[in-house]
């Protein structure tokens, strides 16, 4: 499998959250890479379910 997106310009980290019926994974960007804190810019979802061709956003 080839990577076919990224945004390079946030940074973060990303966890993932497995069932037997979905995958969720939650992105993490924080506010600067320069400084040792955590600060959150934002996050991002999206979750994966068994049998439905689309991902839901949220």
């Amino acid at each position: 499998m080839n990577l076919q997106w990224a945004d390079a310009s946030q940074r973060g980290y990303m966890s993932v959250a497995f069932a037997p019926d979905a995958v969720r994974g939650e992105w993490h960007f924080v506010q600067s890479i320069r400084d040792r804190g955590m600060q959150l810019a934002g996050t991002h979802a999206m979750t994966a379910r068994h049998g439905v061709p689309r991902f839901d956003r949220g």
